[in-house]
This record gives structure tokens, sequence and C-alpha cells, in this order.
């Protein structure tokens, strides 16, 4: 695990960067990815958006529910 490179390690990106990553990404496959990521992780991802895109993107993690640990290790690996 060590060696591995992880999801929350995106954090560790610059703003630009993790602004980049995230035009090229799914706003669905983003926001599964974020509903089973820690609270820190998802700040940092929240902040390195628009205050309409955070919004919408919560809105719509709200609006999908519970779902299964499988599917937020598959989002993240996306």
């Amino acid at each position: 695990r060590e060696l591995m490179f992880t999801f929350e390690d995106l954090t560790k990106l610059d703003p630009g960067s993790i602004q980049t990553l995230m035009r090229q990404i799914d706003k669905d496959t983003l926001g599964r990815a974020l509903k089973g990521a820690p609270e820190p992780v998802r700040t940092f991802f929240f902040s390195n958006m628009s205050s309409r895109a955070s919004k919408n993107l919560q809105d719509e993690m709200a609006a999908i529910g519970p779902i299964r640990l499988k599917d937020v290790d598959e989002a993240q690996m996306k």
C-alpha cells in the first residue's frame, strides 16, 4: 500500500492540476468517488471547484443516496 497511488494522494496535486483533472472526469464518477472519500478529501475537491459546481455536485451526491463500497472503489480507481 505504501507504494500504491491512492485516491487520497490526489490532494497533493496543485490547484491547476486538480482542476485539469476535474475537467476530464465524468461528474457522476467524481460524485461516486467522493461519496466514500474522507471529509478532508471532499473539502479539497470542492474548494477547487466554483461554488455553483460544488453545490451541484453535492446535490447530486445527496440524490444518489447510499452506494456500495465496491462502486466507490471502482469510481476512485477511474
